[in-house]
């Protein structure tokens, strides 16, 4: 194979890329400013050179095959190397061109809004690209070099990745607002949770393992319900379905079920989750890490509950400290 590989050039690999991203030959050759029977030849030479079939084609668009999605992941991981190559080593306090970040699907809606102004601002030449993704996803996707630093709550596990930890993220509990729970005074002691009440993230979230770290397993014989994801939850909630442990951030930023729902915060000490920066261990990884953590740790977040209707102060907010990596929720 690698003597058919020699034969291919760096221009059929982008083509490649390019169709993969638009699935469609007409906007693919336009994009590389060529003739579409000189696109279909450049995937057709590629084709034949690693022996397998990279596109299914009709007559309006194109998707990928199987074999096509992890070639395609191959060479777009080797052209960006090359690009980075040709680029020479990135200027210090410089971040330009593509950035993509990855975060988990209970943190991202919450914490963009308080950093993007100030991320567009400090990198004018950036093009910030967000997705979301369970923290599993986020590793592998980190480790394919598909994204280029993600947010996600520790531990990871991922000993081949550089983690920087931005902030302590507290932990309360949402209960409807008739729920006999609900209406007692003071913070929640932890043997007062109603685990039978209990509404679980479905496999996968971190929130869910720290929730039952927190709380125990839900119920002493039925199913826990399961949530898709945190709005879902918290409509649950709402709807009187049953109770659920949430972060301080989605808790700040509701703004539609103070009627329906109440916060209750747990006594000390304090349940909090450890949300850091994770980036892969090179040379690229770590400058993009650095430069974006270093933004987002000046940055004051609302990690602590301050729902004003439960008569608390707002607490005094704590940023996570490097010298403790975090995890699951602290007690």
């Amino acid at each position: 194979m690698l003597a058919r590989l020699r034969s291919l050039a760096l221009r059929d690999l982008e083509a490649i890329v390019v169709l993969s991203e638009t699935r469609h030959f007409g906007r693919a050759a336009a994009r590389l400013d060529i003739t579409q029977p000189a696109l279909s030849a450049l995937v057709r030479r590629v084709e034949t050179a690693l022996g397998r079939r990279l596109f299914d084609r009709s007559s309006r668009h194109c998707t990928l095959t199987p074999e096509g999605v992890t070639a395609v992941e191959t060479i777009d991981h080797v052209l960006r190397g090359l690009h980075a190559l040709e680029a020479g080593p990135p200027a210090p306090g410089v971040l330009a061109g593509a950035v993509r970040i990855g975060m988990i699907p209970t943190l991202g809606p919450y914490y963009v809004p308080f950093f993007l102004p100030a991320l567009v601002r400090a990198f004018p030449d950036a093009r910030f690209q967000f997705s979301e993704a369970l923290t599993d996803e986020l590793i592998a996707l980190l480790r394919a070099r598909r994204v280029d630093a993600a947010l996600l709550a520790l531990p990871t596990h991922a000993a081949d990745l550089a983690e920087f930890p931005l902030f302590e993220e507290e932990l309360a509990l949402a209960l409807p607002r008739t729920h006999p729970v609900a209406a007692q005074a003071g913070r929640l002691a932890y043997a007062d949770v109603p685990r039978d009440d209990l509404i679980l993230l479905g496999p996968g979230h971190c929130l869910r393992t720290q929730t039952m770290e927190l709380c125990g397993r839900a119920g002493t014989g039925a199913a826990p319900v399961h949530a898709t994801g945190l709005e879902v939850l918290r409509y649950m909630v709402s709807a009187g379905v049953g109770c659920a442990v949430m972060p301080a951030l989605a808790i700040n930023g509701d703004r539609s079920f103070r009627d329906l729902v109440r916060y209750r915060r747990f006594r000390t000490p304090v349940p909090t989750r450890t949300i850091a920066l994770a980036a892969p261990r090179t040379a690229a990884g770590l400058h993009v890490a650095q430069l974006l953590a270093g933004l987002l740790q000046s940055l004051e977040v609302p990690s602590t509950v301050v729902d004003g209707t439960m008569g608390e102060p707002m607490a005094e907010r704590r940023r996570a400290g490097a010298k403790r990596p975090g995890g699951a929720a602290k007690r």
